[in-house]
């Protein structure tokens, strides 16, 4: 895929980077019906810090995105904006990143929406963890910290694929 062209793509959508609302707003979409406003990336993440750097790279990129704070948020935050795709922490409060992504996946499972690429990013950086990821039904794995390279090259790749420009296959995301 044309990394290049996926982020042309990606700066063409949104006017500048920027969260869609401050990062601490509460929104309850538990009973909505209708996307909000479509954003590219929905970033679930309860460290202030990984949220920070997660925001300073996005707005950087000129994508339009939410930061959830806990995985029941991100869950919520999902129904309402429809992302292209979701960063996922595992550990967060009230809900971990494997239970959001399973309440993700059930709903579009029952056919309520496209399969949204998620990209698991966690503070473990063992092989076991990466493949738990995998086996939880994300779609990759980011290990903490990570640079901003990295992050955007991620997803590129991801936007890529859900454009309809690119595959992934389980080989490549293993090897990666």
């Amino acid at each position: 895929c044309d990394v290049m062209a996926a982020r042309r793509r990606g700066g063409q959508r949104a006017a500048a980077g920027r969260a869609i609302e401050p990062a601490h707003a509460r929104v309850d979409t538990r009973q909505a019906e209708t996307v909000l406003e479509t954003i590219d990336v929905l970033v679930a993440e309860d460290n202030e810090v990984s949220a920070l750097a997660c925001q300073h790279i996005l707005t950087g990129l000129g994508l339009k995105f939410r930061i959830a704070r806990d995985g029941e948020e991100a869950v919520r935050f999902w129904r309402a904006y429809k992302p292209e795709l979701v960063i996922m922490d595992i550990m967060m409060p009230k809900m971990s990143g494997y239970e959001a992504t399973a309440m993700i996946r059930a709903e579009e499972a029952r056919g309520e929406s496209r399969r949204t690429p998620i990209i698991a990013i966690t503070a473990s950086t063992l092989e076991h963890d990466r493949n738990t990821c995998l086996d939880r039904d994300m779609d990759d794995y980011l290990p903490k910290p990570f640079s901003p390279e990295l992050l955007a090259a991620k997803i590129d790749v991801w936007r890529s694929v859900v454009a309809g420009e690119a595959r992934i296959t389980d080989d490549f995301i293993r090897s990666a």
